[in-house]
């Protein structure tokens, strides 16, 4: 009802009043008009009672974002003062609560109490228990006074709204990288060698394993180890290939040096390629432990004598009987001596001991000069 309509009604009743009252003094007061007037004086009192009371407002009382009723809760007051007209709603409204008053409008307002309710938030080893009202999980972690970096995990988004539900829980996240060298092992390769009598076997090469750079990035989520994962590797040192050689000769070669990788033998024994051949005689000697050649070379099998101007020193050889049924193997010119430089013999074969130089004597050899 509005304000102007209540002065009216007032105004009439406590006329009416006044009249009968009058009315009832020259009556002297009968008992009938008493009680006629104090029927119309309780209508007056009922009357201004409700005209006192002008305007209402609308109670939403909620926890986060749900409502505690299905219908909000009404109020009459005719106080414009937010303070006192939460005194008389009796909400019992605290300091955490959060409150939303519009205002008045053509007799009308709403008032909405958001209730503050618990928010967990777990990180770092330890759980923080907030008191909120309303936000989202970023306010959450504001009011907590905890970081997330870019790394760490987190069960929700920090634009979802919190409730009265609502358990944050954040997982730090750290990466370390870890350089570890390890070992490439060698592999072998099998050669046939016709120089080698069938059934033995040589090591032509030594296999020598390589080493391996590698960089690991390990994830630890809460200090834990949880996965490592191999990000990066580099070869330090190649592996060096073992060379086995299968021999299928019927001789075994009687020098140690080992065989050029594209080394290879026909049916009869000879190099299957070769830039010259050379066939003549071929002597044996031998000298003290510890010799040197001419070329500065120590004095061993393998290092022959030969004449430089036919054949050069360094030069890299294939040697064997003219029949193919001894193998000296490889050799290398590193030496000379009278009788070859007179060209009496093409080759003098080194061997250890005088008792070897006896037994090989003077034979006719082929001499294939390798490339």
């Amino acid at each position: 009802m509005e304000p102007h309509l209540s002065r009216f009604f007032r105004k009439n009743v406590y006329t009416t009043i006044l009249g009968f009252l009058g009315f009832a003094g020259k009556l002297k007061k009968t008992a009938a008009v008493i009680a006629a007037a104090a029927g119309i004086i309780m209508l007056g009192l009922l009357t201004t009672g409700l005209s006192m009371h002008p305007n209402t407002v609308y109670i939403y009382d909620m926890v986060g974002n749900t409502p505690q009723a299905e219908t909000p809760a009404m109020v009459y007051t005719d106080s414009l003062d937010l303070n006192v007209i939460l005194a008389e709603t009796k909400l019992g409204v605290s300091d955490e609560d959060e409150v939303e008053f519009s205002g008045f409008k053509n007799g009308a307002a709403t008032l909405t109490v958001r209730r503050a309710f618990d928010v967990k938030v777990t990180a770092d080893g330890r759980t923080r228990t907030l008191r909120m009202s309303s936000g989202n999980v970023g306010d959450a972690l504001k009011q907590a006074d905890v970081k997330v970096s870019g790394k760490d995990l987190i069960n929700l988004s920090l634009s979802d709204p919190v409730d009265f539900e609502t358990e944050i829980k954040i997982n730090r996240v750290r990466h370390r990288k870890v350089t570890k060298t390890q070992k490439v092992p060698f592999k072998t390769q099998t050669k046939k060698a016709g120089w080698i009598k069938k059934g033995k076997e040589k090591v032509a090469v030594s296999g020598k394993p390589g080493k391996q750079k590698r960089v690991y990035q390990q994830t630890f989520i809460d200090g834990k180890l949880s996965d490592t994962k191999l990000v990066k590797r580099s070869v330090v040192q190649k592996p060096v290939q073992r060379v086995k050689l299968k021999g299928t000769g019927t001789v075994d070669a009687v020098s140690p040096f080992p065989t050029p990788s594209d080394f290879k033998l026909n049916k009869k024994g000879a190099p299957v390629d070769y830039k010259k051949k050379i066939t003549g005689r071929a002597m044996a000697y031998t000298a003290r432990s510890g010799a040197r050649t001419a070329t500065g070379r120590p004095a061993k099998i393998g290092n022959v004598a030969v004449n430089p101007k036919v054949i050069p020193y360094g030069t890299k050889m294939y040697i064997t009987s003219k029949d193919g049924a001894y193998v000296y193997g490889i050799a290398v010119a590193a030496d000379t001596g009278t009788t070859l430089k007179r060209n009496k013999i093409v080759v003098d074969l080194f061997f250890d001991t005088v008792r070897d130089c006896y037994r090989f004597g003077v034979r006719n050899v082929n001499i294939y000069i390798l490339k």
